[in-house]
């Protein structure tokens, strides 16, 4: 019973674990948009001039 109790406390753990690092990295990918806008924009900022 105990054993399936600490199976079941893992199994949730690794669950908030990998959620954790999905929210992570998309949040990465939202960054990387915003940078390469960014960049973009200073590219076309400093080509006009």
């Amino acid at each position: 019973m105990a054993d399936n109790i600490i199976k079941t406390k893992s199994f949730n753990f690794a669950l908030r674990i990998i959620k954790l690092f999905q929210s992570i990295k998309s949040d990465i990918v939202e960054i990387n948009k915003i940078l390469a806008s960014i960049i973009i924009t200073s590219k076309q900022k400093f080509s006009t001039t």
